[in-house]
């Protein structure tokens, strides 16, 4: 599995609690399932966490991150953002609950680099 640290998000301004916020969801995605944005592709990820923020009745990218970390629900809502995503770069109608990491583990707020294997 790939690791990604959120010090590697370069193109995203420390000073945006939006955009960091949003390097913390990509970390989140990657630990649970592999799957990798890159810095080309977080506008089409910040797309489907807005889509799926409205249905839930969160404002913001920081109160989403909140909520898949410290809510109890945010397990489910985490592998739900995935599915969405997978099906979406392997085509309609692919299952691929398999591939996610069901029990994901949360990093802590403070992990800002991990070694590479």
């Amino acid at each position: 599995m790939p690791r990604i640290s959120l010090a590697q998000t370069p193109t995203l301004p420390a000073k945006s609690a939006g955009k960091r916020a949003l390097a913390q969801i990509r970390y989140l995605i990657c630990q649970a399932s592999g799957i990798l944005h890159d810095d080309s592709q977080l506008l089409a990820l910040q797309h489907r966490c807005e889509r799926r923020m409205r249905a839930l009745g969160i404002a913001t990218l920081p109160e989403y991150h909140s909520f898949l970390t410290a809510n109890p629900s945010g397990n489910a809502e985490l592998l739900g953002l995935i599915h969405e995503i997978a099906l979406g770069q392997s085509g309609a109608g692919k299952h691929v609950g398999h591939q996610v990491n069901a029990s994901v583990e949360k990093p802590s707020s403070h992990a800002t680099s991990r070694g590479k294997e």
